[in-house]
């Protein structure tokens, strides 16, 4: 996919784990499941097809009875070296809708991660893209990026928790 003119969003992290154990957190739909959700939300992984051009499909349920269903469609999978896939909002039956909280957020973003050695740990490199975006949907995007940085240290956060579960090192500080 050449998105070279959109708009795209950059962060990396090191984890005191080896390639193969963090990629593994990533691909592995038992694991993904307990790490990868919002805070202070359960997630369940309704479709689990990890190669490329299959997808997980999970739903996200908060408290108060909020839900939303989210895709995720495997572009590349480069086992310990490189993962890229699609994540869409969708509906039950797994069609691109739009974001629930949010309605002009990309219908679709690709998510690139990279996996590289670093001393005795793993770096991960994250590029972030809106994929076939309108000009609204890229607006907005560019207008939150700021708070993107926030999410995706959640996002690690929860990920150097999952590692830990699976009686690995944790992750260093920045």
């Amino acid at each position: 996919m050449d998105n070279h003119d959109m708009s795209s969003f950059t962060i990396s992290e090191t984890f005191d784990s080896p390639r193969a154990a963090v990629f593994d957190c990533w691909i592995k739909a038992d694991v993904f499941e307990k790490w990868y959700p919002p805070v202070d939300c359960e997630s369940k992984l309704i479709h689990a097809d990890v190669r490329e051009g299959g997808y997980y499909q999970q739903e996200d349920r908060w408290q108060d009875g909020t839900h939303c269903y989210i895709k995720h469609v495997f572009e590349c999978i480069s086992p310990a070296e490189k993962l890229a896939f699609v994540t869409s909002f969708c509906n039950a039956e797994g069609e691109i809708a739009n974001h629930p909280f949010a309605a002009s957020w990309p219908k679709r973003m690709l998510t690139t991660l990279t996996f590289e050695d670093d001393g005795a740990g793993t770096n991960i490199s994250v590029l972030w893209q809106p994929v076939e975006a309108c000009e609204e949907e890229v607006a907005f995007f560019i207008k939150i990026l700021p708070s993107c940085h926030e999410g995706w240290k959640g996002t690690f956060s929860r990920l150097e928790g999952a590692l830990k579960e699976l009686d690995t090192p944790a992750a260093t500080a920045d």
